[in-house]
């Protein structure tokens, strides 16, 4: 007999608005509902003071305080969804690095996106020229465990993310764009 797998409900809403001027971030919002952990994660970005404020919200219990804190932050970084779209509007030439500074949990780090190949991707949305991008966040640069993250975008002036695969110690997860529209 084989063990009934488990089935975890796991939901990551995420909203990021940027300047329209640099594509800096000015604040970003992570829901999350995992079993019955229910949060909400708000940084905004002053970005005259250079400081990011980030509050942790415990949506599952109304009595709980928010946890917030305050910590230097560069007058333009990113948060993991804006720097795809970021990244989208670089030309995005094979063997070039470019380095963005991230915001997460009230701190700042600082990531290189390698650009790798062109290459043809298929996904349920369909066939899609690509260029490969490496996003260099393991190994203690934004996350501590060793592992990789490749994100496939659009080789076209969309840039459209239409695949992503994180590779860690035992886990493999792909993202693949359903449809578009």
């Amino acid at each position: 007999s084989f063990p009934k797998p488990i089935r975890l409900k796991v939901i990551y809403l995420y909203t990021s608005i940027v300047s329209a001027i640099d594509l800096g971030l000015h604040s970003s919002t992570k829901t999350i509902e995992e079993g019955g952990t229910r949060k909400e994660q708000t940084s905004i970005i002053d970005r005259e003071a250079g400081r990011v404020t980030f509050t942790d919200r415990d949506l599952a219990n109304a009595k709980a305080e928010p946890k917030t804190k305050q910590a230097p932050s560069p007058a333009w970084v990113q948060d993991m969804i804006s720097a795809c779209y970021f990244v989208g509007t670089q030309k995005l030439r094979e063997g070039d690095a470019i380095p963005i500074p991230i915001s997460d949990g009230g701190a700042v780090y600082n990531i290189e996106v390698l650009v790798d190949k062109r290459e043809e991707v298929k996904v349920d949305a369909g066939k899609f020229k690509a260029i490969r991008l490496n996003a260099k966040v393991f190994d203690g640069r934004y996350i501590k465990r060793s592992g990789e993250m490749f994100i496939w975008v659009s080789d076209d002036d969309r840039r459209i993310p239409v695949k992503a695969k994180i590779k860690t110690s035992g886990a493999t997860v792909t993202i693949d764009l359903k449809r578009i529209g």
